[in-house]
């Protein structure tokens, strides 16, 4: 049995494979996300260099974390997405308005940084990722990045894929 044709429609920390590629652009386009290729052959950044981030701000638990996004820009409907990982809803709860954010916590900077560039890696995804210390926090809401950067003190790695 020969592969299966498929497509990725992705953005933010999420994807969707479509066994119908030809319907894949109308899916990307009514979730403002793009289409790549499920083979890897999506247009890939280059390996460009991670910014200097911050080693300071460290947190022991990702509840902590959570806690200073909350402050931030909101962090409800929490879900342990995986050991160190909360995944959450930001914005106001209640007012439809809210898009899905990712935190973790890693337990080296190689990790952290392999984490990041695995991220960004597909240019034109949209997403923010902010890191510092230990942790990243990936958000699917493109207007968020500087204000969590500046309020969690951490650097915005990635914007649209960049």
């Amino acid at each position: 049995m020969g592969a299966c044709a498929q497509m990725l429609v992705a953005a933010g920390n999420w994807y969707i494979r479509v066994m119908d590629p030809p319907s894949a652009p109308a899916i990307a386009k009514a979730l403002h996300a793009v289409v790549l290729d499920a083979k890897g052959k999506g247009s890939k950044t280059p390996k460009y260099p991670l910014p200097d981030i911050p080693s300071t701000r460290t947190y022991e638990k990702a509840d902590a974390l959570a806690d200073e996004l909350a402050a931030s820009v909101g962090c409800f409907q929490r879900e342990t997405a995986s050991t160190g990982s909360i995944k959450c809803e930001t914005g106001k709860p209640g007012s439809g308005d809210s898009n899905c954010a990712v935190l973790t916590l890693h337990p080296t900077h190689a990790r952290r940084g392999a984490a990041l560039r695995e991220a960004i890696k597909y240019r034109g995804v949209p997403a923010e990722l902010v890191t510092a210390g230990n942790w990243t926090v990936n958000l699917s809401d493109t207007t968020l990045g500087a204000k969590v950067a500046r309020d969690l003190g951490g650097v915005l790695v990635a914007y649209d894929g960049r």
